[in-house]
């Protein structure tokens, strides 16, 4: 399947191939045997060996070989190993197929975020002119995503707009209703009212971005990488990677999962005060994000979720240049010691509004001093394991400088588009 924009031009100079490399992700578009993989671009060729992988829901019979991209379907999980030469093109030696099929494990997941999401009393409206949102939108009240809750920014129309874009930068074959009804999954997008910039995805589809990020983003590009991020954590499935790691898969789930959180986030339970507290903690913050089961957050997922998402953004038509811009605003916002003030009292104030009981005593009576400590790890955690911003825009150079060299990145930036939206951030 051809990417409708951008695609790659032909090179016409010989390719010298330096250095070994593997990579894993989904194939997401093709045109003769060039691919984009794990957003870098991969040549077969006539010695290139493609075959199942023959593991556990692979789909397929170990051995079995494939001779052309156009024998698999986009969205099947690839396994590369070859050459990479000096503009970050791959030249395959070998490739393991895993097709993507709906697994048990695929359908824990889905009933863990579905037990962790409700909407009641939420308000239905309508689609807005020209504007296409999914069915049963919302636009106001409280979501209600495991032991927290959050206001949806309350327009409509803005909502719509988010929508929109991340309609765009979605790839081709995750619209179809045959890989929605089959995956048990509807893309959607929302607006949160929180003035922390930070967005985050379920594997269900619903990607949720702050109004404290709308208002750091400068342009349409910079918002379309964001979502395409996003959209990427769900594609590449990082929320059943984490859960395939746990060794449960019955009601230990999460208490598991919280223990490895725990251990991670509160090496000495002692410090607390409350180790009861600390276990309640835990068990709210896992039970909030279902994609996050085994850890909070993973570098390595992270990372791939920045190389697709800039796939995404450029396959939709925008000037994936931005991407950079958008990090460096990232930044500027962390350094500053207001923003980290800011980000702990949100915090806070999430733990003191969980409506969750530990050995009888609500998480909100804990002491200013163990909720001081318990958000000083927390985000300590936070930004250890993501990559930082400088890390992060080293990377997306990298990329822009190599995989998308020869491309024209001219494309749409949207200052304008975006800016009529922006005002509405009051």
């Amino acid at each position: 399947m051809k990417a409708e924009k951008g695609w790659p031009k032909n090179r016409t100079a010989v390719r010298i191939y330096t250095r070994q490399e593997t990579l894993k992700g989904v194939l997401e578009s093709y045109e003769g045997d060039v691919a984009y993989i794990d957003g870098r671009k991969v040549t077969i060729d006539a010695s290139t060996k493609m075959e199942c992988a023959g593991k556990t829901d692979c789909g397929c019979t170990k051995g079995m070989l494939y001779l052309a991209f156009s024998e698999l379907e986009p969205g099947d999980f690839l396994s590369v190993k070859g050459e990479a030469d000096g503009n970050g093109d791959i030249l395959a030696n070998n490739i393991e197929v895993c097709q993507n099929l709906f697994t048990k494990r695929d359908e824990e997941l889905r009933n863990i975020v579905a037990n962790s999401y409700d909407a009641k009393g939420m308000l239905s409206v309508t689609n807005p002119p020209g504007l296409t949102l999914p069915p049963n939108s919302l636009s106001q009240g409280d979501i209600s995503i495991g032991a927290f809750k959050y206001k949806l920014y309350n327009d409509i129309q803005l909502q719509g707009y988010v929508n929109l874009i991340g309609r765009k930068v979605l790839p081709a074959y995750v619209k179809t209703p045959e890989y929605q009804e089959k995956h048990k999954v509807e893309f959607r997008f929302y607006v949160i009212d929180n003035n922390i910039p930070n967005a985050f995805a379920f594997p269900n589809g619903m990607v949720f971005v702050n109004s404290g990020l709308l208002r750091l983003i400068e342009n349409e590009a910079q918002l379309a990488v964001v979502l395409g991020h996003e959209v990427a954590h769900i594609t590449h499935e990082h929320g059943v990677e984490r859960l395939k790691n746990n060794e449960y898969m019955d009601s230990e789930l999460v208490k598991s999962a919280s223990r490895m959180f725990l251990k991670n986030l509160f090496p000495d339970e002692k410090s607390t005060g409350n180790s009861s507290v600390v276990k309640g903690i835990g068990e709210a913050v896992i039970a909030t994000k279902p994609s996050d089961l085994s850890n909070l957050f993973n570098p390595k997922f992270e990372a791939q979720a920045d190389r697709v998402g800039l796939y995404y953004a450029f396959a939709a038509g925008y000037d994936i240049r931005e991407s950079a811009n958008f990090w460096r605003l990232m930044k500027a916002t962390s350094s500053n010691s207001g923003f980290n003030e800011a980000i702990k009292n949100d915090f806070k104030k999430m733990l003191l509004n969980v409506n969750l009981e530990v050995d009888g005593s609500r998480l909100s009576d804990m002491t200013s001093e163990v909720s001081q400590k318990i958000t000083t790890n927390f985000l300590n955690t936070v930004y250890t394991s993501h990559p930082n911003c400088n890390h992060r825009i080293r990377e997306i150079n990298d990329l822009l400088n190599n995989v998308y060299s020869d491309e024209n990145l001219n494309l749409v930036v949207g200052r304008e588009s975006y800016e009529k939206w922006k005002i509405k951030l009051k």
